[in-house]
Order: structure tokens, then C-alpha cells, then sequence
């Protein structure tokens, strides 16, 4: 749930905390200018040679013990950074035996807390339970040893741990009260970053509640804070965060400015790892747009960043991906050499996943085979898979999905009722296992899946109720493009009724049964292609001649409460509430920490309303009321020129009269309090003559 990058901040704090302590003794005993090169080789993602220079200085003569758990800490920090849990935990453990031996209590809970974290990476939660409750036992006892700043400190980090096990596990009303009392902690303590950080995992908890609305507040308020600290990493966790919002919305184009906007920001930072975790999830989004030639590009880029970092856990993502796209593709030459590099790195690595990752893989390639002994082979993989502990419950719904392909195939040749029965039960299990994970999307896939099988047996009734049920799933939460899925198949279903009715009257054969559902041999929507055909239900843009209904004007400026829409003239195209969440997605994409772009920016997508584009002019003008000091007396407006994607190539070959137009009318001598809302009716005018012309 959490991103590594994260994991890899938290390691640096760790080595900051260790270079203050440092500078406080008189004699130290391990030099400042060799932690401080190690902390650049970790913000380089340099982490093998990080690494190395550890091991030297944890071996040099000069060390104490004290030192040398110092390292192993560390150490175990960094492993865990890479994705080697094993190794990480068995020196986390060490260390953690070692501190309590020599009475090193407080170094004791850093372990402890590293313990805790590998064990998490493992999928051994109940075990990492225990040792944070070991942890804050130890960090009990130091009470009195340590300053009350320290104290809290080391508390936020173990209630953190806490949180994140329960929201694993799914127990995500406690993890939301343990993140609100690390937002407390933090809050005590002054501390932006820990503040910020704490709110970006409250906002993913919510987020993972199905919450849309209130984890996007918790991450708008992480980004407020995170401007304060001008702190360029931590930003872009938090940008990578409301990608993952957006992307499970099916606003593709706004998760992949986002995650283009993080990737420029962890390559100024020089984070070799960060940066391949966001070309992968920009590669994903070109899969779920259909772009398999960008998606591959960019597959293949974040492999070799992986391979250089050493990271043998998200190389074997990176892996698996591919195998999935090539085999789309039909390129198996390619997919079997992918394989046998990922068969390579399990023979490696004793991890449940890598291992997952594998075998389905592997069933993929059998799967994609003409032969019926290969196709059945498969099956038992997929069926294996389905029927193991859950590990990672996309790879299970993945190969149950697979399952399910396989099945379908089956039941339409061979018209057998066991085989639907199978199906149907299957099914179940994929709504329940989403249910249990709050993958709301999934669920309405599960019902419609259902609903489908439903039409299979000619339970007409059965299938319509299904479909409601599946809207009811969708009723709070703001999955436009899956509701309007679903609303397309009810009225589909409401139209073919009779045809259904007279199938059921004569026992129609399964082929036709298939032929009206409209079920072909890839029904079954893994995620990555549902979102992408679903999204594009909602683009609906053809090309027409300009008319004024098709733009409008919205105004934004920064309050203390965040950056609001206070003007607008011409259509109307986002509601209220969507105008102040499109507003944090301009901020966010043209200013970052405390820098303040100036000009024209775009297009950028709509966030709430993909059938429209946006050009935003940003420009920081006059405000004695300015929320903010560092901006002294001044303000930063955003004027978003919404239309409809149907204008805009036309809109584009205007694209510098546009400009020109703004800056007449909008430059930084403008007092924001004197803005009227007939100076943006005339800018409105004036671009619509410009464009007419």
C-alpha cells in the first residue's frame, strides 16, 4: 500500500537523526562526512553502494558496538528499500537482539520498528503486530532516557507501523484512527514532514475505503503543509498518491499528468528507484489506454532502472507486466525470454509473490497455446493460485479472472452445466474477495460479471437485479466512467429482453446464449483493460464548428484553506464541489513547493468531465489580503479555459492570440480584490472573437 519511496525516506530520516546525534558528541565515532555521503548515495537510489559503504565503515577498528548497530540499522533500512526483505529482516533482527543485550534501548525500538516493517514486506502481520507492540513496550521504558521531542518521534513511526498493518489487513476503521493519531503527533511536534506524511496516509486509507472525496482532502491539506517545507521528495510521494486517486477514477489523463509531473521531480532529485516505480505506472496507464507500443517503451525503461537499482522484488513486477502485455500483443518468443528472467529471479528469492508472479505467467503462455493439454495445464495454475492464501489480492483476482477465461472457453464448446456452476461460484468469490478489500470498482465488475453468467442460464430476472445491485455499489463514490457502464448495459438488457424471453421459451444452445450476451474469448475485464475501455465510454468528442456553449471561465486563488474558485462566466461544466477538486489538479500541475509558474500551460484533462480540455494561465498578481507571507502581498490566479475536446485543434492553431489576450488583460499589476466579473466576460469575448476569426 505504502510506496517504497517512502520506505527510502524513512531511511534517511533515520540517517538525519544519526548525523544530528553525531554532531552533539565530542568525539563521535563514526565521521560526519562518511554519513553524509552515504545519505547522497541513498538520495541518488545508488543503493548497492550505500550499502558498501556501510559494511567498511561498520568493519573499521575505530567503531564501538554502538556504532556498529548504527549500521546494521541502517543497513537493514536500505535492504529493505531494495525489496531483499529476508535479508533485511534477519539484520533488523539482529540488531534488535544486539541493542537489547548491550541495554541500548533506545537504538532497541529502531530495530524493532525496522523488524516490524520487513515482517510487514513478508506478509507476516501478526507476527510484525507483536514486535510493535515489543516496540512501544521498549519505547515505554525510555520515557525518562529520551527528550519528550525524540519520544514522540519514535511513537508517530511505531503507531504508524500499526496503522499500515491494519489497513493491510483491511481492519481500515483502526487504521484510520491510528493515522489520525500520528496527524496529532505530528502536529504536537510542529513537524511539517511528519505532518504531511501522516496526512498522505490517512488520505490512502480513505482512499482504500472507497472514500474518494475525503482521501483527496487529506492529500490537498498534505501538499498546503508540504509547501511550507519546500520539500521537492515529499511532494512527489503525494503527487504519486493522487495519481493512484485519479487512475482508480478512470481520469487516465490526469493520473498521467500527475505521475509525468512526479517523474520529473524524482529525476531533479536523482532517485534512480523512485523514478522506476513511476515509469512503471506510467507504462500501466498507456496499457489501460490501449498504447501497448508507449506502454511497452516504458515497461522496458523501468526493468533496466530496476535491474541497475538491484531491487530482484520490483524487477519481478516489472517482469510480470510485460510477460501480460506481450502476451496481449501475441509476441510469445519475447514473453518466454521475459520469463526465464523471471524464473531466474524466484530461484532466488523465497517470496510469496515473486513466486505468484511466476507461475501465472506461466500460465499465461500455456494459456495462449492452441493445444488443449497446455490450456489445461494452465487452468491448474490459475486454479492453484485462486485457491492459495492471498498474498497480494490482484494477483489473486488476476488469476481468477484467467480462470474464468478458461472456463467460459470451456462451457461454450462443451455446453456443460457443471462448468457454469464452477463459474458462478468463482464469480462469488472475486466479489467477495473485492468486498473484503474495498476495490469498489471490482466489485461492479463482480456484479456484472454475474449478471452475465446470469443471461447464461437465462435467469432474466436474476440478471437485471445483479445490475442494480451494481449500481447501488457505485451510488457514493465518483466512478463516473463505471456508471455509466453499468447504466449502458442496463438499457442494453431493457432493449433485448424480448429476444432473451424467447431463448429462455425454446432452451436456446450456449453459442447463442454467448452470441446475445455478447460474451467473445476475452470477457473477463482484468483491470487494466476494463478501466481503459470504460473511460472511453464518457468520450463522446466529434468534430464541430466553435459555438460559445462549448467554453467556460473559471477562476481559482490560494486561501488558507487551499487554492478556491471564487469567479466564472460562460458554460458551466464541473459542479461546485468538482470546480475545487479540478482547482488542487491545476495547482499541483503548475506550481510545485514554492515555486510559482508564470504564462499559458496546456491542455490539461478536466478532472470530472473527460469530453473536456483545459488551458490554464497562471499569474501571481496583486493582494494585500495574501493568505500567505512568503508571497508578500501578492497572490497566485489561475484562470482555467475550459472546451470541449471537439474545439480543439481549433483551439490550438490560436493557441498564442489566446496568450495574448490573458496578458493584456491579466498582469501582475492587477489587484486580485479588484478582479470584476466584467474584465473576465470582456477576456471571454475577446477569445471567442479571436477564435470566430
Amino acid at each position: 500500500m505504502y510506496q517504497n519511496a517512502i520506505r527510502g525516506a524513512k531511511v534517511l530520516k533515520y540517517l538525519t537523526d544519526l548525523l544530528n546525534r553525531l554532531r552533539r558528541e565530542k568525539e563521535p565515532v563514526i565521521q560526519e562526512d562518511q554519513l553524509e555521503h552515504i545519505k547522497e548515495l541513498i538520495n541518488e537510489g545508488n543503493l548497492d553502494r550505500a550499502i558498501e559503504e556501510l559494511e567498511k565503515t561498520e568493519k573499521s577498528p575505530e567503531i564501538d558496538e554502538e556504532g556498529k548497530l548504527s549500521c546494521k540499522i541502517l543497513r537493514s533500512g536500505i535492504l529493505n528499500t531494495k525489496g531483499d526483505f529476508e535479508r533485511a529482516l534477519k539484520l533488523a533482527k539482529e540488531a534488535l537482539e544486539e541493542s537489547l543485550k548491550l541495554e541500548k534501548r533506545i537504538q532497541a525500538v529502531d530495530a524493532a520498528t525496522n523488524v516490524a516493517s520487513n515482517l510487514f514486506r513478508l506478509g507476516r502481520f501478526e507476527e510484525e503486530l507483536e514486535v510493535i507492540e515489543q516496540g512501544e513496550e521498549l519505547l515505554n521504558s525510555i520515557k525518562r532516557l529520551v527528550s519528550r521531542e525524540e519520544y514522540d518521534e519514535k511513537l508517530l513511526h511505531l503507531t504508524n507501523r500499526k496503522g499500515t498493518n491494519y489497513a493491510t489487513k483491511g481492519i481500515l476503521d483502526k487504521a484510520i484512527k491510528q493515522f489520525k493519531e500520528c496527524v496529532k503527533i505530528a502536529e504536537k511536534l510542529g513537524k511539517n514532514e511528519f505532518l504531511a506524511g501522516s496526512l498522505n496516509n490517512l488520505g490512502r486509507t480513505y482512499f482504500l475505503m472507497g472514500e474518494i472525496d475525503l482521501a483527496l482532502e487529506q492529500l490537498q491539506r498534505s501538499l498546503l503543509v508540504l509547501r511550507e517545507t519546500e520539500n521537492q521528495a515529499a511532494i512527489t510521494y503525494t503527487l504519486d498518491n493522487l495519481g493512484k486517486i485519479y487512475e482508480f477514477k478512470g481520469e487516465l489523463d490526469a493520473a498521467l499528468e500527475l505521475y509525468q509531473k512526479a517523474k520529473d521531480q524524482y529525476q531533479e532529485i536523482g532517485n534512480k528507484h523512485a523514478i522506476a516505480i513511476t515509469i512503471h505506472r506510467i507504462g500501466k496507464i498507456f496499457q489501460i489506454k490501449g498504447d501497448h507500443e508507449q506502454a511497452l517503451k516504458q515497461f522496458q525503461e523501468a526493468l533496466k532502472l530496476r535491474k541497475e537499482v538491484g531491487n530482484d522484488y520490483e524487477t519481478s513486477e516489472s517482469l510480470f507486466d510485460l510477460i501480460v502485455l506481450l502476451m496481449e500483443e501475441e509476441k510469445t518468443g519475447e514473453a518466454e525470454k521475459r520469463l526465464k528472467d523471471l524464473e531466474e529471479i524466484e530461484k532466488k528469492n523465497d517470496n510469496k509473490v515473486i513466486s505468484q508472479r511466476t507461475r501465472i505467467a506461466e500460465g499465461l503462455l500455456l494459456q495462449g497455446s492452441e493445444r488443449a493439454i497446455n490450456k489445461a495445464k494452465a487452468q491448474e495454475i490459475f486454479q492453484t493460485i485462486a485457491e492459495e492464501e492471498i498474498i497480494d489480492y490482484q494477483l489473486t483476482i488476476f488469476s481468477m479472472f484467467r480462470l474464468c477465461e478458461l472456463l467460459l472457453f470451456e462451457l461454450k464448446a462443451y455446453e456443460n452445466e457443471e462448468v457454469l456452476h464452477e463459474l458462478e461460484q468463482l464469480s462469488k468469490k472475486v466479489q467477495k474477495i473485492a468486498e473484503d478489500n474495498k476495490a469498489v470498482p471490482l466489485i461492479a465488475e463482480a456484479y456484472l460479471l454475474r449478471s452475465k453468467l446470469a443471461l447464461l442460464r437465462l435467469d432474466i430476472k436474476r440478471a437485471e437485479e445483479l445490475l442494480e445491485q451494481a449500481s447501488s455499489a457505485l451510488e457514493k463514490h465518483d466512478l463516473k466512467y463505471l456508471i455509466e457502464k453499468i447504466s449502458l448495459e442496463k438499457d442494453l438488457l431493457k432493449k433485448e429482453v424480448e429476444k432473451w424471453n424467447e431463448l429462455a421459451h425454446r432452451q436456446a444452445s450456449m453459442n447463442e446464449r454467448f452470441e446475445l450476451a455478447n460474451i467473445g474469448d476475452k470477457l473477463i475485464p482484468i483491470l487494466v483493460e476494463e478501466i481503459s475501455q470504460s473511460a472511453k465510454i464518457l468520450e463522446v468528442a466529434q468534430e464541430q464548428s466553435f459555438k460559445k456553449e462549448l467554453i467556460g471561465f473559471i477562476l481559482y486563488k490560494f486561501e488558507k484553506a487551499g487554492i478556491q474558485p471564487f469567479m466564472r462566466n460562460g458554460a458551466t461544466v464541473l459542479n461546485r464541489l468538482e470546480e475545487k477538486k479540478f482547482g488542487t489538479f491545476l495547482s499541483i500541475s503548475v506550481s510545485l513547493g514554492s515555486e510559482y509558474f508564470t504564462g499559458l500551460y496546456g491542455p490539461l484533462p478536466v478532472t470530472g468531465n473527460p469530453n473536456y480540455e483545459s488551458l490554464v494561465y497562471a499569474q501571481l498578481v496583486k493582494d494585500p489580503k495574501s493568505p500567505d507571507p512568503r508571497l508578500k502581498n501578492k497572490n497566485y490566479l489561475i484562470i482555467s479555459f475550459v472546451y470541449h475536446k471537439s474545439i480543439s485543434k481549433l483551439l490550438m492553431m490560436q493557441r498564442e492570440k489566446i496568450e495574448k489576450v490573458f496578458k493584456e488583460h491579466i498582469s501582475p499589476k492587477v489587484d486580485i480584490n479588484k478582479l470584476s466579473l466584467n474584465t473576465l466576460k470582456t477576456i471571454c469575448r475577446e477569445i471567442e472573437e479571436t477564435i470566430v476569426k
